[in-house]
């Protein structure tokens, strides 16, 4: 792609007009300063966005990041609260499994075949599974949100970005808390952590969390739990530093969620459709019911079914990080990790009282070990930065899918069965060279070889007497990437810096584990590939007490991993997941942080992202999106404002704060399918309209005490926000839509001990 056709994509009015906006505003910002404003400002945040430590405000990439005063004062306790927090990011829960998405990057597949679009880490350890990425921040030292592909130093899967969660080293202080939480619906929460000073060199912190919630309904039928939480972690953090020049840490882990299926309500029932008389067989005879309709149609909340509700997840992971300063100019790091996961989700397909389809629990299982190395150093009288890097990554994968058909004349079931390994070797460098003062040119790349082997088979069981058994099928196969990164800045000032910068992601190939075919020609896709261009500017102002960074990006995102039937000659199509469309992805995101005074704060963030099909695969003759479909988990306007307001002496009693957030997110579509769009039943329902979602938080810690008093209120209007959408078009069975909800309104009060 040429300049001028990249300027020719960009060169919309309304960015244009925005971006001169918030170029020029840090210089009207400047001329207003006031000196007597003095003695505050807002907090400097040291990150690891390019695997080494820098400033926030001097790293050339979009990135938010939150320092552990900002999680508590926000309350973030684990993926969705980072979501409502940082403006083009969305999160839905599908199956047991987080579904993050990034300027439009993301994907709800759950099947071990397939790959995530935005890459989770935890203390530099990626987690695979998506079903395992429901984290709980625990004693979180920061969060890390970076935007755009990240495929030099992060590697792949992580077209749209990264989030990467830092915890607290233990310092061997000897210190502590012990945090209790009470809310609606029966909340219960305990949380704690000890840093213990074994030796001189040697510290121990422990943490452990028990989080449970009774359930957010019970089925009318059956009294059966759904979505509740009842959630057990532990981890151990030992840290050695023998030394200024060596250190190592050991991290394990492990958390057991026993928490049950979340709530899938009933949208609409067409009761005209084709199949419509399933419902009527699959309902217990009760005249209170309308014709062909399960109780609660339009009615959050309240629900009937009979499939088991339990969703259980087990994880555990240990990780040994070492790093030894070899001399002043070179610096060698290592983090080894293991990760073991077992999930089973539930999902009511039907939610009748008796059987038409239930999927009787998805089993995944996940065992991986990476293991990455880094060189880093410092060269040319410190005008030089350079890494290089290692990465080997090795997961045996498993998932076992059953579903239940139980009509009178299809009684019977069908189970899938999918076993995936892949064995990943990639090689990384990055470098960083001070051309002036206030000009750096920072440029890398890195090599990516993906071994993927996969094999699935299927049981069916049919009436009584019918047995039968699906041909098995298997593939390998070895995709591969180059993934380079390169920027420019530009300080105007010591506080202002421009930037602009071209950076190349993928997502790793895989295979088809829903395929009709046994076909090898059919079974495996390419990688997903994006090149990212973005202009910006980071600045900190009037002595630190403004920070407002904007960027604009243009995204060129090829061969798109979508699913369609494929025509064959003499024979019937097959429906198969392939590198279907090509699309293009054009915003503007913004951050505005400002310390009015000493007591009051505002923050505020906002992002356009506009995302459309550019081309589709000719011969692909179902598939399932059109030129003009909607990206699915990417509102195209998404902002939050927060104000914090801290008075350090109340009546001379002690220090009270108080903080209200409120997030947007326009109108959010969960499928990109033109049969579901256009469909009279699951068109109106497959998106989320345009909401507000406003939590609060009021902290007060009396003087001269290790006591501090929380009162929290989240979604405080009560908002009813749909996640996701489950929808069988009318052709296909009657028609129904099965909506997933999200958390209602909960209000709640903590009590901290600090020892």
């Amino acid at each position: 792609m040429n300049l001028s056709y990249l300027y020719l994509q960009i060169n919309q009015k309304r960015l244009t007009l925005l971006f001169m906006f918030v170029v020029m505003a840090p210089c009207n910002i400047s001329i207003n300063a006031n000196e007597e404003s003095a003695g505050f400002a807002l907090e400097e945040i040291t990150v690891t966005a390019r695997k080494t430590e820098e400033n926030l405000q001097e790293v050339p990439i979009s990135i938010t990041a939150f320092s552990s005063a900002d999680i508590d004062a926000r309350r973030l306790t684990d993926l969705e609260d980072i979501a409502l927090h940082v403006p083009n990011v969305s999160f839905a829960r599908n199956l047991g499994q987080a579904v993050v998405s990034i300027r439009g990057f993301g994907d709800a597949d759950v099947l071990v075949t397939s790959d995530p679009l935005v890459g989770v880490y935890i203390d530099g350890v990626y987690i695979a599974r998506q079903q395992g990425a429901l984290l709980e921040m625990v004693d979180a030292e920061r969060i890390e949100v970076l935007k755009g592909p990240q495929g030099t130093l992060f590697g792949k899967n992580t077209l749209g970005g990264a989030i990467s969660i830092i915890s607290k080293k233990p310092r061997g202080e000897g210190d502590g808390y012990v945090k209790v939480t009470a809310g609606e619906d029966e909340r219960v929460n305990f949380q704690g952590s000890y840093d213990f000073g074994l030796t001189d060199d040697l510290s121990l912190m422990v943490s452990a969390l028990y989080k449970n919630r009774e359930c957010l309904t019970r089925r009318v039928n059956d009294n059966a739990c759904l979505d509740d939480e009842d959630v057990k972690l532990v981890r151990a953090y030992a840290n050695y530093e023998p030394s200024n020049a060596f250190s190592a840490s050991l991290i394990l882990d492990g958390t057991w969620d026993d928490s049950h299926s979340q709530i899938y309500g009933v949208n609409a029932i067409d009761t005209a459709g084709i199949f419509v008389f399933l419902y009527d067989l699959a309902r217990v005879d009760d005249p209170s019911l309308p014709p062909y309709a399960p109780v609660g149609v339009g009615k959050p909340f309240v629900v009937e079914g009979d499939g088991p509700t339990d969703d259980d997840i087990r994880s555990l992971g240990a990780s040994l990080q070492l790093e030894w300063e070899i001399s002043d100019n070179l610096t060698v790091r290592s983090i080894s990790a293991y990760r073991d996961h077992d999930s089973k989700a539930n999902i009511e397909f039907d939610s009748f009282r008796e059987t038409v389809f239930n999927n009787e629990g998805l089993r995944t299982t996940s065992d991986t070990f990476s293991q990455e190395l880094i060189l880093e150093g410092v060269a040319f009288d410190d005008r030089v930065d350079w890494l290089a890097g290692f990465y080997y990554f090795d997961e045996d994968a498993s998932s076992e899918n059953p579903l239940r058909v139980a009509v009178t004349f299809l009684g019977g079931g069908f189970t899938q069965y999918i076993d995936s390994n892949v064995e990943s070797i990639s090689g990384f460098g990055h470098i960083s060279y001070d051309l002036t003062e206030r000009i750096r040119i920072s440029g890398g790349v890195r090599y990516t070889s993906d071994k993927r082997s996969f094999s699935a088979r299927g049981d069916f069981v049919g009436a009584p007497g019918q047995n039968g058994f699906l041909s098995p099928v298997s593939a390998n196969d070895t995709f591969t990437a180059w993934t380079p990164k390169g920027s420019l800045d530009f300080m105007l000032t010591e506080d202002i810096m421009v930037y602009g910068s071209v950076s190349r992601g993928f997502r790793s190939g895989g295979f088809n584990g829903n395929t009709s075919t046994n076909d090898p020609r059919f079974l495996s896709y390419d990688p997903e590939l994006a090149w990212n261009y973005e202009i910006g500017f980071k600045s900190t102002l009037l002595d630190q007490r403004v920070l407002f960074n904007a960027a604009v990006y243009y995204t060129d995102y090829t061969d798109r991993q979508l699913s369609y039937a494929l025509a064959q000659i003499n024979a019937p199509p097959v429906t198969v997941r392939g590198n279907a469309a090509e699309a293009e992805l054009i915003g503007v995101e913004t951050e505005l942080k400002v310390a009015l005074t000493e007591k009051l704060r505002v923050e505020a963030a906002f992002a356009y992202n506009d995302a459309e099909y550019t081309k589709l695969r000719d011969d692909a003759l179902g598939l399932r999106v059109s030129l003009g479909s909607p990206f699915h988990y990417a509102p195209k306007y998404t902002g939050n404002i927060g104000i914090q307001y801290t008075e350090p002496d109340v009546a001379g009693l002690g220090e009270a704060s108080f903080r209200v957030d409120t997030s947007y997110k326009s109108r959010t579509f969960f499928n990109s399918e033109v049969s579901e769009l256009n469909d009279p039943i699951c068109g109106p329902f497959n998106s989320q309209s345009p909401y507000a979602k406003v939590n609060a938080r009021i902290t007060f810690v009396p003087h001269n005490s290790n006591l501090t008093l929380g009162f929290y209120g989240h979604n405080l209007t009560d908002k009813i926000i749909f996640e996701r959408a489950l929808c069988i078009p009318v052709p296909a069975g009657g028609g129904f839509d099965l909506p997933s909800y999200g958390q209602p309104r909960e209000i709640g009060v903590e009590v901290q001990y600090d020892f």
